[in-house]
């Protein structure tokens, strides 16, 4: 993690345990003293790739990864948030898939 990437997560940690919420860039970048939102944008899409930071796939969506969630496990985003495995199939997905088996249904089983 680079110094200005270590600032971003501090700023992310700091304001979210301030307010309770994500903050946005323009927030981020105030407290992190990075002027430039393209910059923190770039910062945190670092983060998220080493897997610091979570994304949840709305506005203002950041979340810090839990501990345990260092580079090298893999995040599943298919039926869930924040679900991390280091290898082979999300083991809720494997077992949502054992229980609900994915089922393809044809246009004559439908009308």
């Amino acid at each position: 993690m680079t110094e200005a990437q270590n600032r971003v997560y501090k700023a992310i940690k700091l304001l979210i345990e301030r307010t309770g919420h994500s903050p946005s860039y323009k927030e981020i970048g105030r407290v992190a003293r990075i002027s430039s939102l393209a910059c923190v944008h770039g910062h945190v899409k670092a983060l998220e790739k080493g897997g610091y930071i979570i994304r949840q796939g709305h506005y203002r969506g950041l979340v810090v990864a839990p501990d345990h969630a260092l580079p090298g496990f893999h995040r599943c985003d298919k039926r869930h948030e924040i679900i991390f495995f280091q290898s082979g199939t999300c083991p809720l997905c494997k077992a949502l898939d054992e229980v609900f088996p994915p089922r393809v249904i044809s246009v004559e089983e439908s009308a």
